[in-house]
């Protein structure tokens, strides 16, 4: 995912996040750099049991997240709470 840039990036409309400008050094991009975001899931009895019961997505998806498993999209919110980077990027690269 792309990192804002440090020198231009501005506050966004609501104040919990900052948004993209664009400026000599990241090229006028609003962007500099990258980060990685992750999903791990974390196989336990319930969820080796949901695989070897041949369970759907959503049904494993359900048990993890209830397990505490952290969905992609939520891990990436945390870069935007500390102003890494934009909401628009992490709708770009996430899947609802």
């Amino acid at each position: 995912m792309r990192k804002l840039c440090p020198h231009c990036r501005k506050p966004d409309a609501s104040g919990g996040g900052f948004q993209p400008v664009g400026c000599a050094r990241c090229n006028g991009t609003g962007y500099s750099g990258r980060t990685g975001i992750y999903e791990l899931l974390p196989v336990d009895d319930a969820i080796r049991s949901l695989i070897h019961g041949a369970a759907n997505e959503q049904e494993i998806r359900r048990t993890a997240e209830a397990a505490g498993m952290l969905p992609l999209r939520a891990d990436a919110i945390r870069w935007y709470s500390t102003g890494v980077t934009s909401m628009e990027e992490i709708l770009r690269v996430t899947r609802d």
